[in-house]
C-alpha cells in the first residue's frame, strides 16, 4: 500500500520546497523503479537460496522502507536534488520487493486452509490497492495546496502505514498455530 500512495503523490511532495521540474520528477519515479527492479532481483535471488528467511526479508524491507523515507524527506526539506534521487533509489530498493515478499507470505499462511495462491495474492493487491487509493485521494487536496505542512502530514500518514505493517509483521511472526 505504501508503495501505491508513495508513487502517487512523489511529484507534490518535492512542489512546496521549489522543485517543480517535470524531467527530475520523472527521473525521481524512474530511480525508484529502476532500483525497485534491481532489489527484486537481487532480493529474488538471495530468498531463492534460502527460502526460510522470508520473513527476515519482510522485516529488512519495512525498517529500510521507514528509514529511507525519513531520508526522502530531509532531502526534500534540504532540496539537494542529488539526495532527493539517492533517497529515491534506495528506497525503490527496498520498497518494490514488499510484492512479492508479500505475496510468498500471504499464500505460506494460507495454503494450509485450502486458498489457492492467486486468491491470497489477489486479496493482497486488492487490499494493497483500494487502501492506497483511499490514502493518495484523502492525501491530494492538502497537497495541491503544495505547503510544507501537507508535505510533512503525508510523510506522517506514509510513516505510520509502514509503522502498521511492521507491526502486523510482528504479530503475525509471533502467533501461536491454533490446533
Amino acid at each position: 500500500m505504501h508503495m501505491y500512495v508513495f508513487m502517487t503523490v512523489i511529484g507534490q511532495l518535492v512542489g512546496p520546497f521549489g522543485i517543480k521540474d517535470q524531467t527530475f520528477i520523472t527521473s525521481m519515479g524512474l530511480f525508484v523503479f529502476g532500483f525497485g527492479v534491481l532489489g527484486g532481483v537481487i532480493f529474488s535471488i538471495i530468498l531463492m537460496r534460502f527460502p526460510g528467511k522470508m520473513m527476515l526479508a519482510a522485516y529488512i524491507i519495512c525498517i529500510a522502507s521507514f528509514l529511507c523515507l525519513g531520508a526522502f524527506y530531509f532531502e526534500d526539506k534540504r532540496s539537494d536534488r542529488s539526495g532527493i534521487l539517492a533517497a529515491c533509489g534506495i528506497h525503490g530498493f527496498f520498497l518494490l520487493p514488499i510484492l512479492f515478499v508479500a505475496y510468498e507470505l500471504a499464500v505460506s499462511l494460507t495454503v494450509k486452509d485450502g486458498v489457492g495462491d492467486s486468491m491470497s495474492c489477489g486479496l493482497v493487491n486488492l487490499y494493497a490497492n483500494f487502501f492506497g487509493f483511499l490514502i493518495a485521494i484523502g492525501l491530494t487536496p492538502a497537497l495541491s495546496k503544495e505547503t510544507e505542512t501537507a508535505t510533512t502530514f503525508t510523510i506522517a500518514v506514509l510513516l505510520i502505514n509502514l509503522a502498521v505493517a511492521l507491526i502486523f509483521l510482528i504479530m503475525g511472526s509471533i502467533a501461536k498455530p491454533v490446533q
